[in-house]
């Protein structure tokens, strides 16, 4: 299969739905769509065109409630959650500059953690894991959106569970 815009966000999306599925199934949690994927078309192409001006263009994936956290007073019961993509047999996970910038620029704007799920399902990290101290400079794509990269090691993401409380499963 070509590796074309339209192969990787339709990967993307499924990776969303796969993601919101297993929240609301393992952690009972209410998951809405958020962010750019929620936009017209002619919007999103626009924001892409105009990515670096406008980082509205990587708010996050999704917005995710569990009420039982809220219920019990936690102080952390609801999160922004960019789902990832990418490849499982290596030792870091990819992180692309631009997405990550724009969450640092929202964090505190939105005043919600961002948390990042890992393609393998079953490992995130906060934003706030992710610090310039941690992260390896990618080398250079020869496939995918070809954009700057990150390098984030896997021993560096934490379980589900360590974010969104113990699954019920």
């Amino acid at each position: 299969m070509a590796d074309t815009f339209a192969n990787r966000i339709a990967g993307a999306t499924e990776k969303e739905k796969t993601d919101a599925t297993m929240l609301e199934e393992m952690y009972r949690c209410v998951v809405s769509p958020f962010g750019q994927g929620q936009l017209p078309d002619e919007v999103r192409e626009f924001l892409r065109k105009h990515s670096k001006r406008l980082p509205i263009r990587w708010l996050p994936d999704l917005m995710v409630i569990r009420p039982a956290l809220a219920l019990a007073g936690k102080d952390e019961w609801m999160w922004l959650v960019d789902s990832k993509t990418g490849r499982q047999d290596t030792q870091c996970w990819d992180l692309e500059k631009a997405a990550h910038e724009a969450h640092r620029l929202q964090r505190d704007a939105l005043g919600l953690p961002i948390v990042y799920i890992w393609p393998d399902g079953c490992t995130c990290s906060y934003l706030e894991d992710l610090t310039d101290d941690v992260l390896v400079q990618g080398p250079p794509m020869r496939h995918g959106s070809g954009t700057p990269y990150w390098l984030v090691p896997k021993e560096l993401t934490r379980p589900l569970d360590d974010i969104f409380g113990k699954g019920v499963m």
